[in-house]
């Protein structure tokens, strides 16, 4: 076995050509060790100047020219002293921070640290259906959360809203007129025709029941367009007369839609998650007044109620989502982070079983992740540097980093750290992974072949992988979602709410191993609710046109014969023609604007007789 050595300063690095490992001769005069994928970087405690250069004391901040390198050939590492090109700027270098800053005890990878984060469980649950489908019908998925108890719910409410609104009305007042209980196969019907508004938005309401033939699409045959309005203007949730004004005690934001979103995200029953999930905030989308309506200018809706989803990051499933209320109707433990009890109250029900979550900068922090650590859950997600408790020595103001650099890694037990620069900078947290990188090929029109290669941390790629859970499932919740707003602030949650039960139906459905698209499954639905009605909807009887009642009152009309002013003209007889026979004349009605003949008695067998053919054939006899 042979050693070969390299100094730079007071620290030195042995190079062991059987193992391919080097350490430090002097692990007392090293602050730290950086890992960063191919390069090991030793940077030494005290300024002292390297014995293979001469520096002035303006240069004694410039980073050491000695590197570590993995060779590419064999998997022994191998040192060479480099110096930088005159034309390319030298790489940048954590600079040394005292350990005292570094609140929670990160260490920067040792360059031969082989760490692997295998702390967590092997994940034991099956996903996939909860419920048994067997002979399940479209409308079957939808109603597991979009149940009869919720149907309901609405006929009670709206029925009693209706009466709170018209009892006060005189009898003679238009609407109290035309109103009657609605009941469940009418209010089944009424949201079959809100989801095929969906499938197919016109620019208002009345198009759906226009009779013009570019836009009539038959809803009339459902129900009224006078119905729909009515019962779209008493559609409610909840007892208008237990609702507490704003301002005063027990006042609830969400107190007119609170049973309904009680009863119907029933989403944790049906299905159980894959390993990992996350968690993002998605958009109803509202532009009406209430004091809780949320401006997010990064999201694709920009303007409504900000909605905290957890989603299943493989089948984008939305397993429970929390209505934001504004912090002064969100009250949180003692001590505890609002992003902390946020993450908790999502994941109740998932912690303990070896779950994955991976969420944004807006909840990673290094506290939560220890929490979720404790309760056997891993978490990975991007951080921002000025995080309390984020390792000094990964800030930009101690580690300049350009594009194209490896990415460096720190650690503080399971809990790893990395920054890194592609098109910018990023840092990221993670309790599952290790410092492993990955080579890609990236497109790049600068560089020769239209390609450049870059070290990328496995756990960034992992988290561009499974971050997107929320992200998919709003992407699939605005694919034939209700087209129209309203002025009432509650009607945009319950329409947000109804879409997400139809996506989540969906994802059932193709979990169970249907094969129908997502319009094709929508108007699976909404004939399995409006059938019904149309089965047993009273009808109102239609008048038919009688032509042989209209014909036959010819005295009364004043249908008497006249000539053609031309005297050439001579069409072919009506009453002649029903017998094939070929007979001109220039006499007609003027009210039935119809040719006859005069001389065979033409005229009055078309006026009197119920048969003419008949009666013009008793002729010929």
């Amino acid at each position: 076995m042979s050693d070969s050595t390299s100094r730079s300063g007071s620290t030195v690095f042995r190079q062991d050509s059987d193992s391919g490992q080097s350490a430090p001769d002097n692990a007392s005069d090293i602050s730290w060790l950086s890992w960063d994928g191919n390069n090991v970087q030793a940077l030494e405690s005290e300024e002292s100047a390297s014995p293979r250069s001469t520096t002035s004391s303006s240069d004694e901040q410039q980073p050491s020219t000695s590197v570590a390198r993995r060779s590419k050939s064999s998997s022994t590492r191998t040192t060479t002293a480099t110096a930088p090109r005159p034309s390319a700027r030298p790489r940048a270098r954590p600079q040394p921070i005292p350990a005292t800053a570094n609140t929670f005890n990160f260490d920067l990878f040792d360059a031969g640290d082989r760490y692997v984060n295998d702390w967590l469980p092997d994940f034991s649950q099956q996903p996939g259906l909860l419920v048994d489908t067997e002979n399940f019908r479209c409308v079957d998925f939808f109603s597991l959360f979009f149940s009869p108890a919720v149907i309901d719910l609405l006929v009670t409410q709206t029925n009693s809203y209706a009466a709170h609104c018209l009892d006060p009305l005189p009898a003679t007042n238009y609407y109290k007129k035309r109103w009657s209980d609605t009941y469940r196969e009418e209010m089944q019907a009424f949201i079959g025709l809100q989801i095929a508004m969906g499938l197919n938005p016109k620019p208002s309401i009345d198009d759906y029941w226009r009779s013009f033939w570019l836009v009539d699409i038959h809803f009339k045959q459902v129900m009224s367009r006078h119905r729909y309005k009515l019962l779209s203007a008493f559609f409610h949730f909840s007892d208008a007369a237990q609702h507490v004004p704003r301002g005063q005690a027990g006042y609830k934001p969400l107190q007119k839609i609170h049973n309904f979103l009680d009863l119907s995200p029933s989403f944790l029953t049906a299905y159980y998650p894959h390993q990992q999930v996350s968690i993002d905030e998605s958009m109803a989308r509202f532009k009406g007044r209430c004091h809780f309506r949320q401006y997010m200018p990064d999201k694709p809706t920009k303007r409504g109620f900000k909605c905290f989803c957890l989603c299943d990051s493989v089948s984008y499933y939305c397993l429970r989502f929390v209505v934001y209320t504004g912090k002064d109707f969100s009250p949180l433990p003692d001590g505890k982070a609002f992003t902390n009890h946020l993450v908790e109250t999502l994941l109740d029900g998932y912690l303990d079983k070896s779950h994955i979550l991976f969420c944004d900068n807006f909840y990673s922090s290094q506290g939560l992740f220890r929490e979720l650590q404790n309760r056997q859950t891993g978490a990975v997600g991007t951080v921002v540097e000025t995080r309390k408790g984020f390792p000094e020595q990964l800030k930009k103001v101690h580690l300049p980093l350009r594009k194209g650099d490896d990415p460096v890694f720190a650690k503080a037990g399971d809990l790893v750290a990395t920054a890194w620069h592609d098109t910018k900078r990023v840092c990221l947290l993670s309790t599952v992974h290790s410092n492993g990188v990955m080579h890609k090929r990236i497109r790049c029109s600068k560089t020769p072949g239209g390609f450049r290669a870059v070290q990328k941390p496995i756990l960034a790629e992992s988290y561009n992988s499974y971050m997107g859970g929320v992200d998919h499932f709003d992407q699939l919740h605005r694919n034939y979602h209700y087209p129209h707003r309203s002025y009432k602030w509650y009607m945009a949650l319950y329409h947000y709410v109804k879409d997400m039960c139809l996506v989540n139906a969906h994802i059932l459905y193709k979990a169970d191993g249907g094969t129908d698209s997502v319009k094709d499954f929508r108007s699976s639905v909404i004939d399995a609710l409006v059938k019904p009605y149309m089965g047993m909807r009273p009808g109102r009887p239609r008048a038919q046109p009688n032509p042989t009642a209209e014909r036959l009152s010819a005295a009364q009309l004043g249908h008497f014969p006249a000539k053609f002013a031309d005297a050439k003209h001579r069409p072919l007889c009506k009453v002649c023609s029903t017998i094939k026979k070929r007979a001109q004349t220039r006499f007609y009605c003027p009210q039935c604007n119809t040719a006859l003949c005069v001389e065979r008695d033409c005229f009055r067998i078309w006026h009197t007789a119920a048969d003419v053919r008949q009666a013009r054939q008793q002729l010929e006899l």
